[in-house]
């Protein structure tokens, strides 16, 4: 999937998320050609760090612009970051084909996230003005 493919047409998030998608995908590719754990490690740190912060920040703007459907955007980050400790606990557990499968579903449902709840917040904002 190309990088245009995640747009929300609001260049912050927009490079937040590449950055997001970028790390999901760079964890699949060190599972899978079996890097060390530490390149592992060091990558699922930062993709957890970074989408807690991004979602944080997130949830700041919506508050701050009054969003009415902040609840159920705030649902799906939570449904997200869910996804993201079963990867952690399943690469934790040395499971390689949970952890390659939780990160092609941690992607789809990033991505899914960006083309519904992100693109929504978008033309709130935009609309707002």
């Amino acid at each position: 999937m190309s990088l245009d493919s995640i747009s929300t047409d609001t260049a912050a998030l927009d490079a937040e998320h590449q950055v997001q998608t970028g790390l999901v995908e760079a964890l699949r590719q060190a599972v899978e050609s079996q890097r060390s754990s530490s390149d592992v490690d060091e990558i699922l740190d930062r993709l957890a760090s970074y989408t807690d912060a991004h979602f944080m920040a997130e949830q700041l703007l919506m508050r701050l612009n009054a969003y009415p459907a902040y609840e159920a955007h705030q649902q799906e980050h939570d449904r997200l970051m869910d996804k993201l400790r079963e990867l952690e606990k399943g690469y934790r557990a040395g499971e390689e084909q949970i952890t390659l499968a939780a990160a092609d579903e941690l992607k789809t449902m990033l991505l899914g996230h960006t083309h519904g709840a992100d693109n929504a917040l978008t033309e709130f904002l935009t609309q707002k003005g």
